[in-house]
């Protein structure tokens, strides 16, 4: 039985899978970094069980280099590196230089194409809040690029003397009544009103919400229609390593 560890490693995290060939899913788990994982007991037991690894990262190539290296030194296999192309799996990306596209982004967008052939908007809300827009065709229109939720509160923090404090936030829409309410607030609806837009713009599109934010921003988006798909990242290696045989 072939097993395969599947790797995305973002801004902040690293998740892995291990799968079966044919994607069904044996095990998960997060890593707060490349060390951590090649660290952790779970690398031991993938040697000897797995036979391919999967990588894709927005790191900088020199970490992505050494965690490839010793991935491949600690479970025996070659380790795949995604990387993006212009044209796969029915997606056409319109950037200048393909290379300037975040390989996570064009890999969600290749899984999310499958699920809705007839065009769609993609929000990844993770450090950074990312949009992108395919339409029918399969062609990427574009995208936008915010802060996530996280990072424009903690930017307030470094920036100013706010001081925001611990607990539970509704994060909807009400001015806020202390300063913690204002802030989680308005960085709220500064994102959904963002997708609406977005929306407003592409009336007919599907939309996915994916990253850790995305329950978050759905409980306070004002329109229906939209699905949560945590795993389109990942979903996207087979995608995009299908289209190579």
């Amino acid at each position: 039985m072939d097993q395969i560890l599947e790797i995305d490693w973002g801004n902040t995290c690293l998740k892995w899978r291990l799968v079966e060939r044919g994607s069904k899913v044996l095990r998960r788990g997060v890593s707060r970094s490349g060390q951590a994982l090649l660290e952790s007991a779970e690398v031991e037991d993938f040697a000897g069980i797995v036979t391919e690894v999967r990588l894709c990262s927005v790191r900088g190539a020199d970490e992505v280099d050494e965690l490839v290296a010793q991935l491949q030194e600690k479970v025996k296999v070659t380790v795949t590196l995604l990387e993006v192309r212009r044209d796969c799996g029915g997606l056409t990306i319109q950037y200048k230089d393909v290379g300037r596209l975040g390989v996570d982004r064009w890999l969600g967008m290749l899984a999310a194409l499958r699920s809705a052939p007839k065009g769609f908007i993609m929000v990844d809300s993770g450090t950074a809040i990312t949009i992108d827009v395919v339409n029918a065709s399969g062609v990427h229109l574009g995208g936008y690029i915010v802060p996530g939720l996280k990072l424009m509160r903690r930017s307030l923090e470094l920036n100013t003397k706010i001081q925001l404090g611990g607990g539970l936030h509704a994060d909807d829409f009400a001015l806020g009544q202390s300063t913690d309410d204002a802030v989680y607030n308005g960085t709220s609806m500064m994102a959904v009103g963002l997708i609406e837009e977005v929306k407003h713009q592409y009336p007919d599109l599907s939309v996915f919400l994916a990253g850790g934010d995305a329950e978050t921003l759905a409980k306070s988006l004002r329109f229906v229609g939209w699905e949560i798909k945590s795993d389109l990242v990942l979903n996207g290696f087979c995608i995009a390593l299908a289209a190579d045989s």
